[in-house]
């Protein structure tokens, strides 16, 4: 019931103004990616237009690609995700190492490229 009841006051909040009185972080935070999930929706169905054919006249949705990555990093940052993994990446724990440039010249060349100094 507590949890319905969250989901539909969340849902309810249109205004930033109104967000900022909810009265837990959590809340705010589910009311924030509320907005990101309208916002996206929105950039997913893109800029219509009308193409004009011979026989009949078509209406075309451009995504607005940009806006959607926006939304999924605003998103991720909400929800610490991108915290999360930039943490790891320092720390050596995550998918991502970090590789000295000489390592990095050094592998390049024994896989045959050619490794100069840029000007």
């Amino acid at each position: 019931m507590a949890a319905s009841k969250l989901g539909s006051i969340t849902r309810s909040v249109d205004s930033f103004l109104a967000m900022a009185e909810l009265p837990t972080f959590e809340e705010r935070k589910k009311a924030l990616l509320g907005k990101l999930d309208d916002a996206y929706r929105v950039a997913e169905k893109g800029r219509g237009r009308i193409v004009h054919k011979p026989d009949s006249d078509v209406e075309l949705f451009d995504p607005d690609v940009g806006g959607m990555v926006k939304c999924i990093e605003l998103a991720a940052r909400l929800m610490g995700v991108l915290t999360e993994a930039e943490q790891k990446a320092k720390s050596g724990d995550g998918e991502t190492r970090g590789v000295e440039i000489d390592q990095l010249v050094s592998l390049l060349k024994s896989i045959g490229y050619k490794v100069e100094k840029a000007a």
